[in-house]
């Protein structure tokens, strides 16, 4: 996969504050209750899903988004937002596109705060993710697969910064090429997977972001999500094309299979729900894992990417824009029409970017609103 520009860009960021670069490249809990109040016209039905498709006025009448704008005439690429939708999560850009740090921006306010100074100017974030306690990332300077990654914590109330983990060179020159090293917390353990030896199969690794407590969860294993107290993963053993997901409870040590989804491209995870994208990249399905009730969402020929799932909301892109489907409504909603720009979502909170107008296609502007604000 290649990667024109900076890593924000593959990841699913839009460079908030100054002009649009390049585009990106591409890569349920328990049953709702409770009636819509949703009107019953769709504004647009894609191929592949028989559920209605409205604008954000129309799902949801009374909801205002606001528009907020990165103080200080810095640039901002979000990759994520906290769990309690207080701040966003990314890289802060100057305002001549150069890139600072890894960074968080207030989101009512626009307050963009720096983290930590990359180090080089080669240096880019990876990933970042944060519980109500930590903020977490990995970042890389190596293109094209940033196999020197390192991944850093920071305590959201004293900002003391830790160095967690670190690739290393297992013949001790060369890194291993691996895919991108991305990282996710719940409750103060991280997890990611990555490859670390000769032997070229990925492993799932454990740390406490206080940098105790390091293991290796899995092997021949990718891409893991936890929520306290579960891990999932996707399991890929050497010389199968088939893959399966996998969880763990990390309080017990059991392990089980996940029944459904196969063939996995992206998928999230709720801790109670998942959601997938096959490797076609053209199928998204949401599962209740303790009924094993799928449901799928849509079914497309353009490629669908990133999703992102809360109790509330399953959020993904595409070429055509940025979309969430509504689980208590049972609406999808778009939200914008930027080309491969995609949504974040936590369970407090949804930022997605949209053009300040049709005729200016060269920037943006950041919307925002709460989910308690949903009907």
């Amino acid at each position: 996969m290649g990667l024109p520009g900076r890593v924000w860009t593959l990841l699913g960021g839009l460079l908030l504050g100054v002009t649009i670069g390049c585009s990106p490249v591409g890569t349920g809990g328990q049953p709702s209750s409770g009636q819509s109040s949703v009107p019953a016209t769709a504004t647009a039905t894609p191929e592949g899903t028989s559920i209605p498709v409205l604008n954000v006025t129309q799902a949801w009448p009374r909801v205002k988004p606001r528009t907020v704008t990165v103080a200080g005439g810095f640039g901002f690429s979000e990759v994520g937002i906290a769990p309690d939708g207080t701040v966003a999560l990314g890289e802060l850009v100057s305002g001549k596109g150069d890139p600072i740090g890894v960074a968080t921006v207030t989101r009512d306010t626009g307050k963009a705060t720096l983290i930590r100074k990359f180090s080089s100017p080669q240096t880019q974030l990876i990933s970042i993710a944060a519980d109500n306690d930590w903020i977490v990332w990995s970042e890389g300077s190596n293109q094209p697969d940033f196999a020197d990654w390192v991944i850093y914590s920071s305590n959201r109330h004293d900002q003391a910064i830790r160095k967690l983990a670190a690739a290393s060179r297992p013949d001790g020159v060369h890194y291993p090429s691996t895919p991108y090293v991305m990282v996710s917390i719940s409750q103060g353990v991280v997890v990611w997977s990555a490859i670390i030896g000769i032997d070229k199969r990925e492993r799932v690794f454990e740390i406490h972001a206080d940098g105790t407590g390091f293991t290796i969860l899995a092997k021949d294993a990718q891409a893991p999500q936890t929520v306290w107290p579960w891990v999932m993963f996707d399991t890929k053993p050497t010389g199968i094309d088939a893959d399966h997901l996998t969880i763990t409870n990390l309080q017990t040590g059991r392990v089980a299979a996940v029944p459904g989804p196969s063939g996995v491209g992206y998928f999230a995870f709720d801790g109670e729900s998942v959601a997938w994208i096959t490797q076609s990249y053209h199928d998204l399905s949401l599962m209740d894992i303790s009924t094993e009730s799928i449901t799928p969402i849509v079914r497309s020929s353009i490629n669908l990417q990133f999703v992102q799932l809360t109790h509330r909301l399953v959020s993904w892109g595409q070429a055509d824009g940025s979309y969430v489907l509504d689980r208590k409504l049972k609406v999808i909603v778009k939200l914008g029409d930027i080309h491969n720009a995609y949504p974040f979502i936590s369970e407090q909170a949804l930022d997605w970017s949209q053009y300040q107008s049709p005729e200016a296609q060269n920037s943006a502007v950041w919307e925002q609103l709460e989910t308690r604000d949903l009907p």
